[in-house]
């Protein structure tokens, strides 16, 4: 991993943006630490250990949540994204893949819902963060195509909007077990998101 210092860089601007974040719907992230047993030193991130699936996981073996199960889902997910938000912080790769759901501690418990992976997150308030957000070669598409809204897509200005767009087609996968927009390659599904 350490080869390539793009990712290296991810991982730190993910530890310092999702250690802004306090929520419980939020995946704490601990520390990035350095490794030296060989000549390029290896990175990695220390976060909480979350014991249970990814949303996408869950669907796979489900298929679509009944509206009462995925109404605490849906709002436990909003809740992660309202305190990022809260610090201006954008998650910009917010999936379905990006969602943990925690086994419950006992069977009349709720499920903690937990939002992953603040890898590709853009900070609005931090000009040193926010220098290098869009850690990228020129040009280069950013997140992922059936997530994606058209301002993220056309590269227009990254907004809390950003967020709510992947959330609705989180909601949408939620409930019906598939993503409203498909296709045959992820061209099509961008076009098809436009």
């Amino acid at each position: 991993i350490a080869a390539d210092e793009r990712i290296n860089q991810r991982f730190r601007r993910e530890v310092q943006l999702a250690r802004k974040i306090t929520n419980p719907n939020i995946c704490r992230i601990f520390d990035l630490f350095q490794h030296h047993s060989t000549s390029t030193p290896v990175f990695f991130v220390t976060m909480e250990l979350l014991d249970g699936e990814t949303l996408a996981d869950r669907l796979k073996r489900e298929g679509p949540i009944p509206a009462e199960r995925a109404l605490p889902i849906a709002l436990q997910m909003a809740e992660a994204l309202a305190a990022a938000h809260a610090v201006g912080i954008i998650h910009r790769d917010f999936k379905s893949n990006n969602v943990m759901i925690l086994r419950a501690e006992s069977a009349a418990s709720t499920a903690r819902v937990v939002v992953t992976d603040f890898g590709l997150a853009y900070s609005l308030s931090d000009e040193t963060v926010a220098a290098g957000a869009a850690i990228s070669v020129e040009g280069e598409m950013i997140g992922t195509p059936e997530y994606m809204a058209p301002e993220q897509i056309q590269g227009g200005a990254l907004t809390p909007a950003t967020d709510v767009y992947a959330l609705g087609i989180v909601l949408y996968e939620l409930l019906t077990g598939v993503r409203p927009f498909t296709a045959d390659n992820p061209m099509a599904v961008l076009y098809k998101q436009i």
